[in-house]
């Protein structure tokens, strides 16, 4: 039966534990980090664009359509429950683009490109 990529990161740790990582190990997992950085953010530009729109739309911003949508004084239509849902996604991509922030420890990630270590494909 196949592992999970969770139970594949567990017998990783366990390994770097007993005191093994080697470079290619090490820049492999910088660049696998990199990657799935870039790509939050790129989904969450996405979702900005889409959430700016709404805002022209109804000319509120989304902090404001959140505290009216949530004492319901927007009611709910189809448009105001996927503000709502987009604003959620935000929130959460948001929140994943930090943990992975926090686990390169607070390097930057065009740091790790310009010493040719985070270009995915090499």
């Amino acid at each position: 039966m196949a592992r999970s990529t969770l139970e594949k990161l567990r017998a990783l740790e366990k390994l770097c534990e007993t005191g093994h990582m080697d470079e290619v190990l090490e820049r492999s997992l910088e660049k696998l980090l990199v990657y799935q950085r870039t790509q939050l953010q790129t989904h969450l530009q996405e979702l900005e664009k889409d959430l700016r729109e709404f805002e022209a739309r109804y000319g509120m911003t989304s902090a404001e359509f959140l505290a009216r949508f949530q004492k319901g004084e927007l009611g709910d239509a189809e448009a105001f429950v996927e503000w709502n849902a987009l604003h959620k996604m935000r929130a959460k991509l948001q929140h994943q683009v930090s943990l992975l922030e926090a686990s390169e420890g607070g390097a930057n990630h065009h740091n790790i490109l310009a010493r040719g270590k985070g270009k995915v494909g090499e």
